[in-house]
């Protein structure tokens, strides 16, 4: 399914391109990307740490998940889709690089995200 391509490209950037240290930044903005309930709902991120990498990867992430909403248009909010970048948190920490070889800062904002995505398909179901 063509949601697949959103998720993964978006676990991509926050993964992949980000460069942050610092789990308090990391916390604001996963919790930020974790506020909406559904794809209409305006996301919010404040970015108090003025980290230009996170500021970078919201504006992409805004960016992708108003396309998803437009190529999806899905009719059950965002489940559906949280549902997804959970599993493929999850299926990121298998990934030998993150686990043995990877940054400690890297392997600790996947294991937050992981747990947050939890917290947030537990308030849903």
């Amino acid at each position: 399914p063509i949601i697949q391509d959103f998720i993964e490209l978006e676990t991509t950037i926050k993964f992949d391109l980000t460069n942050v240290k610092e789990l308090a930044a990391l916390y604001d903005f996963e919790s930020a990307l974790l506020a909406p309930d559904t794809f209409d709902k305006p996301i919010r991120y404040g970015n108090r740490y003025k980290d230009d990498d996170l500021a970078k990867a919201f504006t992409c992430i805004k960016t992708l998940r108003s396309l998803a909403h437009n190529v999806i248009r899905p009719d059950s909010g965002m489940l559906e889709y949280y549902v997804g970048l959970f599993y493929h948190t999850l299926n990121l920490l298998r990934y030998f690089w993150i686990v043995d070889t990877g940054p400690k800062a890297k392997k600790r904002y996947v294991l937050l995200a992981a747990a947050m995505l939890q917290q947030k398909l537990t308030t849903c179901l």
